[in-house]
């Protein structure tokens, strides 16, 4: 924070780092991300640790504090809903969906503003075993509209009306696209710490 930051947005992305341990969520190098989905990128219109955008994802706003256990909506194994997510800032109603697909990643939608009809669905997935500069959240690259389908990792999305208020829209299970949890990375033999017959005591260590 010394030297050289002189814009607003870079403040409060560093800001997110120290108060909040928020992750880079752009891609460190080009060939970071081991994201094979061409229709998923890095939340960088979406999110200040990913880009330029002064705004945050509702996800990190849940990280915060500044939504509310009963401004999210869970799903496990429903077969069918129908669901309201708000686009103000100052609702009490439900902000984000979120989809548990096994343990540490989460299927995510949340209502965004810069659509025809003034709002749009944003869905991202947070892998938690991606590590950050490697893109551990990806995002559609388009909003849904009102009148648009989307299947996604097992689960299929219709906006059913949308304003700049918010987005109504169904969520349905499906066999389209599952996600595959990743087969675990074989563990590696570690050699046994060396013994020795000096033994220190806590007072002796400087």
């Amino acid at each position: 924070m010394a030297g050289g930051y002189n814009g607003t947005n870079i403040w409060i992305h560093e800001l997110g780092h120290s108060l909040y341990a928020f992750e880079d969520l752009y891609l460190f190098s080009p060939s970071a991300s081991t994201n094979k989905n061409s229709n998923l990128e890095v939340p960088a219109r979406w999110d200040l640790m990913a880009g330029s955008s002064i705004a945050l994802l509702q996800w990190n706003k849940y990280l915060m504090g500044w939504i509310y256990d009963s401004e999210v909506r869970c799903l496990s194994d429903q077969k069918s809903s129908i669901h309201y997510l708000s686009a103000s800032e100052t609702s009490v109603d439900p902000k984000l969906l979120a989809i548990n697909l096994t343990e540490g990643v989460t299927l995510a939608a949340e209502a965004r503003t810069g659509t025809s009809d003034g709002a749009g669905l944003l869905l991202y997935t947070i892998n938690t075993y991606i590590s950050h500069g490697n893109g551990p959240i990806l995002a559609q690259k388009r909003l849904l509209e009102k009148g648009q389908t989307k299947n996604m990792l097992g689960w299929e999305f219709n906006v059913l009306d949308a304003n700049t208020k918010g987005i109504l829209f169904s969520v349905t299970k499906t066999d389209i696209d599952k996600f595959v949890v990743p087969p675990e990375k074989p563990v590696q033999n570690q050699p046994d710490a060396p013994q020795s017959a000096i033994t220190v005591t806590k007072g002796e260590i400087v």
